[in-house]
């Protein structure tokens, strides 16, 4: 059988015919086929479910995909940047009544998530506190650390910052958490925000 799971194979047969046993040989054309799968991509500190490996496999003909096993799945912490992640699974086929498993392994992708903080002088208006947060965003996504834990291939971009109160630099002391969303786009085209 090719490299590409293409081949011949001969099969010996043996027949009788009028009380005469002849032999011949049959080629037999065979089709190794192979189950696809498709990268789960995850913020680090998101938990990926089975449900979600799961999902992401396309079975080679008739075969069924099957959650993986919860110890095979692993948590994100810590993970952004890391290549060759991966969580095996199993495809079952069923071929002329016989159960088969063929073992596939999901590819992970884990993206990483930043914080920071801000000093905002009290009074400032919240555009001023917006262009100050995007600045402090812009400037996170640039460490040395960050850049280091995104993909190959995937580009980062910080993108509006959402409306904030009317007061929100009048809160001497108090700290509030704004979410800046960061989006980050794969090679092929597809978004992830966080």
């Amino acid at each position: 059988v090719a490299e590409d799971g293409r081949g011949v194979v001969k099969v010996p047969v043996t027949y009788t015919v009028d009380g005469k046993t002849f032999e011949t040989t049959v080629d037999i054309e065979v089709n190794v086929v192979e189950s696809k799968t498709k990268p789960i991509v995850v913020f680090e500190g998101d938990e990926i479910t089975p449900a979600s490996v799961k999902e992401k496999v396309v079975p080679a003909t008739n075969g069924t995909a099957n959650e993986p096993k919860a110890s095979d799945i692993f948590k994100t912490d810590g993970k952004a940047g890391k290549s060759g992640l991966t969580i095996p699974t199993t495809v079952t086929h069923n071929v002329d009544g016989t159960e088969v498993t063929e073992d596939v392994k999901v590819p992970v992708t884990v993206l990483p998530r930043t914080e920071g903080e801000v000093d905002v002088p009290k009074g400032a208006t919240p555009d001023k506190v917006k262009d100050t947060l995007k600045a402090k965003a812009e400037e996170l996504i640039k460490t040395p650390d960050f850049p280091a834990k995104v993909p190959e291939g995937y580009t980062v971009t910080v993108g509006e910052i959402p409306e904030l109160p009317a007061d929100i630099a009048n809160k001497k002391g108090e700290p509030v958490v704004v979410k800046v969303p960061v989006t980050f786009t794969s090679p092929d085209g597809t978004t992830y925000t966080s």
